[in-house]
């Protein structure tokens, strides 16, 4: 629950520069580095189930791990040269996505 938590906070801090059309600051690159440690942590306990032999129903779990791990720093990469707003809307898009791709992972946990 804690990483769907970080990841909604990082969703509204870029909806927040989306509609202010200010460029990323601070906060941004923070949630950023929150949001990698807080999946990571997630994903090593999940490591920690797998290594007591439990294992997900469905092998998509795996790549779903990686793909919420990978979806906002991908985005800020995709698109650093863009306007602002244009990284906000890119950095919602990949919060909000990876929101949905947290509750898949919780689905198929």
């Amino acid at each position: 629950m804690a990483t769907y938590a970080i990841v909604a906070v990082a969703a509204i801090e870029a909806a927040v520069r989306v509609v202010t059309g200010r460029p990323p600051g601070r906060f941004s690159a923070a949630m950023t580095a929150i949001t990698l440690v807080v999946v990571g942590m997630t994903a090593a306990g999940g490591l920690a189930i797998l290594t007591r032999g439990e294992r997900p129903r469905e092998f998509l779990h795996f790549i779903y791990a990686v793909l919420v791990f990978a979806l906002i720093p991908l985005g800020d990469s995709l698109t650093a040269r863009a306007s602002a707003r244009g990284r906000a809307m890119t950095r919602l898009l990949a919060a909000l996505l990876a929101l949905i791709v947290i509750v898949r992972l919780f689905a198929t946990g």
